[in-house]
């Protein structure tokens, strides 16, 4: 959330990132003052903004990235020569993105942006003739497919209030039996993952698709 949100990270987070933004570039400090005055309030973590006017401009390349691979997914070339273009693409949006500064999601730097979308365009290059040019690839690839049908089912089910709270309570003996905060974490996502997959498969099996 932005200004306008009362989220806040843990101050460990705050003070790495605040001495990031000092030395990184000054214009990511400008992007919080800017996002404080048109929208008065708590600033995300309380040092930063990651939805700040400038980071518009960021998540906006990045979605322009993923529509050039879908664009190139559905042009006439062959799977041949579009998965060379994709690890072509991919290797300069990394090689470039690299060059530009340090990557941090947080803010949405130019490198996090011009790295994640070239490892999507690897990823895309690996699996685009395991899941359609291999005779087994629609048998292996179903587990993914079953999620990608349902992408925006899935994101927003993650997003919900209570969503993890509801998956201790499912498995609460086994979450009560891990010591350490990390394990338990680590409990949580993998059985948001695998809840909402099974939840993915149940509206796949029923042929439901939310879609925009």
């Amino acid at each position: 959330m932005g200004s306008a949100g009362t989220g806040h990270g843990n101050s460990f987070d705050c003070v790495v990132l605040t001495g990031i933004l000092r030395r990184y570039d000054s214009r990511w400090m400008f992007n919080a003052r800017v996002d404080a005055v048109l929208c008065p309030g708590v600033l995300h973590s309380g040092s930063y903004d990651p939805e700040g006017p400038l980071c518009i401009a960021s998540a906006t390349a990045l979605a322009l990235l993923g529509y050039c691979a879908g664009w190139l997914s559905s042009c006439t070339l062959s799977m041949g020569r579009q998965v060379a273009v994709l690890i072509l693409l991919g290797g300069l949006c990394i090689a470039t993105g690299l060059q530009c500064g340090i990557v941090i999601k947080g803010i949405w730097t130019p490198a996090f942006v011009l790295v994640t979308g070239g490892i999507g365009y690897l990823l895309l290059a690996l699996f685009r003739p395991l899941c359609d040019g291999w005779s087994r690839g629609e048998k292996l690839s179903l587990p993914l497919r079953i999620v990608g049908m349902n992408a925006l089912f899935i994101y927003l089910i993650n997003h919900l209030p209570g969503y993890p709270q509801l998956c201790i309570e499912a498995l609460s003996p086994l979450f009560d039996a891990l010591s350490t905060s990390s394990g338990r974490l680590f409990f949580v996502s993998m059985t948001q993952l695998v809840g909402s997959w099974l939840i993915c498969y149940f509206l796949w099996r029923k042929r439901l698709f939310i879609k925009v």
